[in-house]
């Protein structure tokens, strides 16, 4: 198969520039004293050199999709290839389509979300890596505007801290790791909370490693997942709190914004 770059320098058509292509054509013929109708000025020997001169001009692909009816005449093979030539145009593929191109795209994507790590002997915040999103959603505003959306629902956003055990008997934490969530939660997501579907938050101290995962699902509701066997106490609590959140989502129509609640409630952040 050629590609596009040598039908292109080749001065073939292809689908997508066929207004280029036909001025060129229409040069060609004038070099060589034919017309599109040539019948009326030479008979069938003129025809067939027409004929010819298209087809030559045409790249494979598009030329594979005509059908003998369609080149027995020139006038009517550039009408049919005007139309077989015409640039796609991907919004003009059916809204349900669109969206598992989407699916299919993003699969299942992971979305790292590191807070800033104060340097060694520095008071100061090192600057932390922005999560990068698919370049698809650069496309056009109205791309990103469709698909974005989707994206959230698609992607398990993991939220890592490295420092002092998050739940203590005092429950006090970090303030750097409490501005890094709201913030996170408030800027980066705002406009697209709703369309959350997993979140976790995964904490690294001295002694060990934690992660929690709560997901949403549109038949199960509020599910929660640990990274390691809580105690008793522990675990009942958190039970207890996944059912209360539900009940609140049900009760107030929420969606992905329960899940950030998860964990502002709990840790009061």
């Amino acid at each position: 198969m050629a590609h596009l770059g040598a039908l292109t320098r080749g001065g073939l058509l292809y689908q997508g520039n066929y207004e280029g292509w036909k001025v060129r054509m229409d040069g060609m013929l004038e070099v060589h004293g034919l017309t599109l109708n040539p019948a009326a000025a030479g008979g069938y020997t003129l025809l067939r050199r027409v004929r010819r001169m298209i087809t030559d001009q045409i790249g494979p692909e598009l030329y594979d999709r005509l059908s003998f009816t369609d080149t027995w005449r020139p006038v009517a093979m550039l009408r049919v290839l005007a139309t077989l030539a015409r640039p796609f145009q991907f919004n003009d593929l059916p809204s349900e389509l669109r969206s598992r191109i989407y699916g299919r795209h993003f699969g299942h994507w992971v979305c790292h979300v590191h807070p800033p790590v104060p340097a060694a002997g520095s008071k100061t915040s090192t600057p932390h890596k922005v999560p990068r999103f698919p370049a698809l959603l650069l496309v056009s505003r109205s791309v990103c505007e469709e698909a974005l959306p989707l994206l959230y629902r698609s992607t398990e956003f993991r939220l890592h801290w490295e420092g002092p055990h998050l739940v203590g008997l005092a429950n006090k934490h970090d303030p750097e790791l409490v501005s890094a969530i709201r913030t996170w939660a408030r800027v980066s997501v705002v406009q697209n909370v709703k369309h959350l579907r997993r979140l976790s938050v995964r904490y690294d101290h001295s002694a060990n490693q934690e992660e929690y995962t709560v997901t949403l699902d549109s038949s199960k509701g509020l599910q929660a997942r640990y990274s390691r066997l809580l105690s008793l106490t522990r675990e009942v609590a958190w039970a207890s709190h996944i059912a209360g959140m539900e009940e609140n989502r049900q009760a107030l129509g929420l969606q992905g914004e329960v899940l950030v609640l998860v964990f502002t409630t709990k840790w009061d952040l």
